[in-house]
C-alpha cells in the first residue's frame, strides 16, 4: 500500500485495501444477497473483528490483573468482598 492507503478527515478514515479478485467477488455476492453495499458488509466485518479482539484484550487484561493479585502475600487473608473489589467485579 502506498502513502494514500489511509486518508483522514475530522470524522472518517478512508482505507484503500487490495484483496484478491475471488475474495472481492465473494464479498460482492454476499453483499448483494444481504441487500447491502460491499462497503457496509466490510464495515460490519471490521466491527465484528474489533469487538472480538476487544473481548480478547479484556480477557488478557483480566488474567494479568488476577495474576498480579494472586502474587500478593495477603491474598489468602482477604475477605471475599475485598477479593471481588480487587478484581473490579460486581458483588
Amino acid at each position: 500500500m502506498g502513502e494514500n492507503a489511509i486518508k483522514k478527515d475530522n470524522s472518517q478514515t478512508e482505507i484503500v485495501l487490495s484483496i484478491p479478485s475471488d475474495i472481492g467477488n465473494d464479498l460482492q455476492e454476499i453483499a448483494s444477497f444481504n441487500g447491502v453495499t460491499i462497503e457496509h458488509l466490510a464495515y460490519s466485518y471490521i466491527i465484528e473483528g474489533i469487538a472480538g479482539d476487544s473481548r480478547i484484550l479484556k480477557r488478557a487484561e483480566f488474567k494479568r490483573h488476577i495474576n498480579e493479585n494472586l502474587k500478593q502475600e495477603d491474598f489468602h487473608s482477604k475477605s471475599a468482598r475485598e477479593i471481588v473489589n480487587d478484581f473490579n467485579l460486581l458483588y
